[in-house]
């Protein structure tokens, strides 16, 4: 059974939103309040973890059903301050195979009044055909909230049960907390993101640009982790600074595995972990890897990665024997195997060994040209200046549909104004 996604909140009367760090004032934010809900885990045996945007120094609470919100809700949350940047995550115990119907709760934290803001409801996470829709590189503009996000808003469009944000929103570089908080909190505030965030789960990765400085390694983005506080605490589904950003969920018959490419990789000239070779997600994360998708025997398996797998060009960081060992494993794992990426501003497709298949459609939206960077590109990033036409290219997402039942996994890349630039259809 189908359900529609009614939208999230289109807006409501609230005080000015305070952007601010632990440390020092940034940028406001719109004068309206908005959440993000995000997958953590099995959509079964876990909460939603949802993030509400709203007055700074207040209290917010949710309110919760499963299906339409009739009678008492199902489930409440305590109330939690909102604080200095006036942001608050909560769980709200609810499980996603089900229709979810929720809102948020504000008052003063002096007490008060209670304002409730209207009705969001989410579709069932459903186990057959698993949608989704996901990207990366996004500019964001350095000052105020307007900005294009179209490949973004087009992808709403398609009604993904979840968009995922694999890497660089915005190119701020920033190393510092308040920084990087008025990045992230540009980006989430961006009208074409909020269309987004009315409709469907939002799921967030860092890569280099949110991390810090550009195409930098793990020990240098460890070493100022104020990127990463920022991004803990703007963008939903996130785990804490003590912990591994990774992470797995399933869907059905669908494991997806979300790298960290970053925060664990080597220097490029060494020294290297293993003592051989440079890895972009060190041993812990490659082992947790394998052991998550071998122990798992998905039907299929997702993998989400910041950095293109199928780049054969040597500027991109996974090393040949890091590529080769990550797709021997995969490959001898049970079920199709696809890995995602992102961050090459350029789209392909390709197979590995066995039922290994490799996928890139990058980037959203950028103003930065250059000509393809290798020879199996669909097309490079589009724009104007220093090049013809005839090499421009896009501003896509990947959209993926998952029908084990039919046995078929469909590929697409799309651009903004919905042109579908590439299809292929998998067997699964």
């Amino acid at each position: 059974m189908t359900i529609s996604r009614r939208g999230f909140l289109a807006g409501a009367a609230a005080a000015v939103v305070g952007l601010e760090s632990r440390r020092a004032a940034a940028t406001p934010a719109p004068n309206h309040i908005y959440t993000a809900a995000s997958i953590v885990g099995s959509p079964v045996s876990r909460a939603i973890h949802v993030y509400v945007r709203a007055a700074s120094n207040g209290l917010v609470r949710l309110q919760g059903w499963s299906g339409p919100a009739v009678g008492a809700p199902r489930a409440v949350t305590g109330w939690r301050s909102t604080g200095a940047l006036g942001v608050a995550k909560l769980w709200l115990p609810l499980p996603m195979d089900q229709p979810i119907t929720y809102r948020a709760q504000l008052q003063a934290s002096t007490g008060g009044s209670i304002l409730s803001a209207p009705l969001q409801t989410l579709a069932p996470l459903v186990s057959d055909p698993v949608t989704f829709a996901y990207g990366s590189c996004q500019l964001v503009p350095s000052s105020g909230f307007i900005g294009s996000a179209k490949a973004i808003a087009r992808a709403a469009t398609k009604n993904p049960m979840f968009f995922a944000m694999i890497g660089d929103m915005g190119y701020g570089d920033h190393t510092t907390y308040v920084g990087a908080a008025n990045q992230f909190g540009r980006f989430m505030a961006l009208p074409d993101v909020q269309t987004i965030l009315r409709r469907t789960y939002f799921i967030g990765m860092q890569d280099d640009h949110d991390y810090g400085l550009d195409d930098q390694y793990g020990a240098q983005y460890r070493s100022h982790p104020e990127g990463r506080r920022a991004y803990i605490d703007l963008v939903p589904g996130t785990r804490s600074l003590s912990g591994p950003a990774y992470r797995s969920w399933r869907i059905g018959e669908v494991l997806f595995c979300l790298l960290d490419c970053r925060w664990y990789s080597d220097p490029k000239q060494g020294p290297y972990e293993n003592g051989a070779w440079r890895s972009m997600l060190g041993r812990t994360q490659r082992e947790w890897l394998y052991q998550t998708v071998e122990s798992q025997q998905a039907r299929v398996n997702v993998i989400l990665s910041p950095v293109s797998f199928n780049s054969p060009d040597v500027v991109y960081p996974y090393g040949n024997a890091e590529r080769s060992e990550i797709a021997t494993r995969l490959s001898q794992a049970p079920g199709t195997t696809i890995i995602c990426g992102g961050d090459i501003h350029a789209s392909n497709y390709g197979r590995g060994p066995g039922r290994l298949h490799t996928f890139t459609a990058c980037p959203l939206y950028q103003n930065v040209h250059h000509r393809p960077r290798f020879t199996e590109s669909l097309w490079s990033e589009g724009g104007v200046g220093g090049i013809t036409p005839a090499e421009q290219g896009f501003d896509v997402f990947g959209h993926i549909s998952i029908d084990t039942t039919a046995g078929a996994m469909r590929l697409r890349v799309i651009e903004d104004n919905g042109t579908v630039r590439f299809a292929t259809t998998v067997p699964v």
